[in-house]
């Protein structure tokens, strides 16, 4: 009888305890994008990427949760406080990813660098300016009043 229990358990435990299938696990990576301001916004597809993190006071931002399965994956880098600044695309392709360890774990990580170049105007739009007049108004000549 106790042979009998035993073996039963023993099956029940390799039925419950078996690992999750590879179906069910997608791989996710993240991109290091060092650039020349600070807090720049990651916009995919007009909406903003919600997995962010900033890391070296803001100049490196981390898009986070990028599934392998969606690549090749483009993204338009904005920098929010500079309006002067152009958008910049980043594209990342599978090769461009590189396994990092950290810990016991292992994360594919793309790392890039984009520098973001003014367009043209040094003002923010919206803002005017107010040019100082060149000759100063002359006051008017009173006239003779006829009382």
């Amino acid at each position: 009888m106790t042979t009998l229990t035993r073996a039963l358990t023993l099956a029940c435990l390799i039925v419950f305890a078996t690992p999750a299938s590879a179906e069910e696990f997608e791989a996710t990576g993240a991109i290091h994008i060092k650039t020349n301001v600070q807090y720049a916004a990651a916009i995919k597809d007009g909406q903003p990427w919600e997995e962010t993190e900033y890391r070296n006071g803001g100049k490196t931002l981390v898009v986070a949760e990028i599934p392998f399965g969606n690549l090749p994956i483009s993204f338009t880098i904005v920098a929010r406080d500079n309006p002067e600044f152009g958008p910049i695309t980043v594209s990342a392709e599978r090769k461009n990813f590189k396994k990092k360890r950290s810990g016991r774990t292992f994360t594919w990580v793309y790392k890039t660098q984009v520098r973001f170049k003014r367009t043209g105007k040094k003002t923010v739009p919206g803002k005017k300016t107010e040019k100082a007049p060149k000759k100063p108004a002359k006051p008017k000549k009173e006239e003779a009043d006829d009382l």
